[in-house]
């Protein structure tokens, strides 16, 4: 049974591919070309290779969660489980109805992937005295009353999810464009498709 705790978080690891290495023998299957001088069409090519997983490779998303289930899983955290069960590829986000055990989340997150040299960012919470902590633990970063979460807008003042309005097109209605102007919001929960769909 799925519960949603009281308190929300968020967080992300920051440069999160950047992050993992590749080991040396790997680096030739990274390569790429480029003219030593842009100005100049008939440049000379420079190879340079990649020594960090690429973003957007297929892989990149499979070698980040690998990367950080095999620190956590030699972690001796008590909230390891929940740490990597919370992980999004680059995101961390969960749910806890106890104040106390999101503050301790808060810390030993922090904590467990600064070990991994992967640091969370951009915290944010529905709970004061964890903001208050952020505040207070990253002084140049500013907590916002608005956030996104996995493409879905988080108001945490108000503790409200909304999802950006999309004015239809109706000109000209097939079957095709019917469904391209249904598939317009981000809806990655499924919340509005009862609303945009009649059964």
């Amino acid at each position: 049974m799925f519960r949603i705790g009281t308190y929300a978080y968020t967080a992300n690891i920051s440069k999160d591919f950047l992050r993992v290495d590749l080991q040396e023998e790997d680096w030739k299957y990274t390569k790429f070309l480029w003219i030593k001088d842009p100005n100049y069409p008939n440049s000379e090519l420079i190879t340079y290779r990649f020594v960090s997983v690429l973003f957007g490779a297929t892989s990149s998303p499979f070698l980040l969660q690998a990367t950080l289930d095999t620190h956590l899983k030699n972690s001796n955290s008590q909230n390891k489980t929940e740490i990597s069960k919370n992980l999004y590829v680059y995101n961390f986000q969960g749910t806890t109805s106890s104040e106390s055990k999101l503050l301790n989340i808060f810390h030993e997150a922090n904590r467990e992937l600064m070990g991994a040299s992967m640091p969370l960012q951009s915290w944010v919470s529905n709970n004061g005295k964890l903001n208050q902590l952020i505040a207070t633990e990253f002084p140049d970063y500013q907590v916002p009353e608005r956030t996104k979460v996995l493409g879905i807008e988080w108001i945490t003042t108000t503790d409200q999810l909304t999802i950006k309005s999309v004015e239809p097109d109706t000109t000209n209605l097939t079957m095709r464009k019917l469904l391209s102007q249904v598939s317009k919001p981000f809806d990655l929960l499924g919340l509005l498709s009862p609303i945009l769909m009649e059964s």
